[in-house]
This record gives C-alpha cells, structure tokens and sequence, in this order.
C-alpha cells in the first residue's frame, strides 16, 4: 500500500497482527470516532509471513497525545461495559 503525504505528526498505532485482531473492535471504535473528526487514518497490514507481523494504523494530521486519549477513552468503556455485563 502506498501512503502518499503524511503529516510530519501523523501519530503511528502499531500493534502485533495477533493482538491487532483481539483488539480489533476497540481499534475500530476508537478509529471511527477520529475518521469523524475528518482525519485520515491509513491501515497498512506488514507483507510478513512472521506470526508477530505487524499492523500499522497511520493517523494523520492529529498529535499521539489526543490519539491516546481517544483510545483509553474507548477501551475504558469497553471494559466498562463487559464488567456490568459479568
């Protein structure tokens, strides 16, 4: 996949391919809520055939701080919700 500009602060999520699927639906909540935002987030999936290959979610244009935020923010509710449900 090729990435054409990417912001010199683009923030970079990269997460081993296996634990890329268990967290898979909290990725993707947190990345849908930046996407709203209007930002462009690149998923490029490492051509490995390593069992720790990596995956790499490029968010552009937004600094690693509010990247973080947003994604405790997600995985907080996450654990909240599964713990009302135990």
């Amino acid at each position: 996949m090729r990435v054409e500009k990417i912001n010199k602060e683009a923030c970079v999520i990269i997460t081993k391919r296996e634990q890329a699927k268990e967290l898979y639906s909290e990725i993707d909540k947190s990345l849908k809520i930046i996407r709203k935002e209007g930002t462009l987030v690149t998923r490029i999936l490492e051509d490995t055939k390593h069992p720790e290959g990596k995956v790499k979610y490029i968010i552009n244009g937004m600094n690693e701080s509010k990247v973080k935020s947003i994604l405790s923010k997600t995985l907080q509710e996450s654990i909240e919700k599964r713990t009302v449900l135990a």
